[in-house]
């Protein structure tokens, strides 16, 4: 990890010295969080379009509302993350390099707890909640 870091910084350094425009020097890196923004602003549309799952009937006011918040906090930090990789590498704003790495920190976090909370209502709840994630599926 710590080299993919360094090889970042190193092409972004390169990137801002020679210049360049547009998608010339892109790397892996950036061609994936190009992906990771269009595959989360369909995911957003189609999430706006077809909405949630409705809540489990016995939900306490406090749980459902968490799930809300922590939803919204986790499509938040999933856009924040390559828009601020976009705009420090196309429009190279360079001061938005170290925000986008502790955005990414943060939703990595976030992303896990997401999971656990999952697997903590299919195991320990054992409510549906984790099916009711797949349409069509029933709880």
């Amino acid at each position: 990890m710590r080299r993919s870091c360094a090889d970042a910084g190193r092409a972004l350094r390169t990137r801002f010295r020679q210049d360049q425009t547009g998608f010339e020097g892109n790397t892996w890196h950036v061609w994936l969080g190009t992906a990771v923004l269009l595959l989360v602003l369909i995911r957003m549309i189609v999430r706006r379009t077809q909405g949630a799952p409705a809540p489990v009937n016995d939900t306490p006011p406090l749980l459902h509302r968490a799930g809300i918040w922590g939803h919204r906090l986790l499509y938040l930090l999933m856009l924040l993350v390559p828009v601020l990789g976009a705009l420090t590498w196309y429009f190279k704003i360079g001061a938005l390099g170290d925000p986008h790495a502790v955005v990414a920190n943060g939703l990595m976090i976030v992303a896990l707890g997401h999971a656990l909370v999952a697997l903590y209502h299919h195991y320990a709840l054992k409510d549906g909640t984790l099916r009711r994630m797949t349409r069509g599926a029933t709880a």
